[in-house]
């Protein structure tokens, strides 16, 4: 199993969406569906052996346990799609703009 050390401030995730074979390359069409909030502390090294109780008693105040409850959390707000081939296609980029508890997608 890998594991992760540190996390970035920010996250990219590259997805693989193609197979290939013999001389040949196929694109997936497969849906592929994501959150908008990514919990990563369970692939880090520093976390993963650890439960929750343990974790909190490191932090003597409401104020930093808070801290450590976002600290790998991400929230979704850009993708990037290709419509297209293989061999030629487009990129579509979407971007979240947030105002308050409002959320749009450009």
């Amino acid at each position: 199993r890998s594991m992760i050390l540190e996390l970035p401030c920010n996250l990219i995730i590259n997805l693989k969406r193609f197979t290939h074979g013999f001389m040949s390359f196929q694109k997936s069409r497969k849906t592929v569906l994501y959150p908008l909030f990514l919990k990563m502390d369970k692939y880090t090294i520093e976390e993963c052996d650890k439960d929750d109780e343990e974790r909190y008693t490191k932090y003597s105040n409401t104020t930093m346990k808070e801290q450590w409850k976002h600290k790998h959390i991400y929230e979704l707000y850009g993708i990037v799609t290709h419509s297209g081939s293989m061999s030629g296609g487009h990129y579509i980029s979407y971007v979240c703009y947030k105002y308050g508890k409002n959320r749009t997608w450009f």
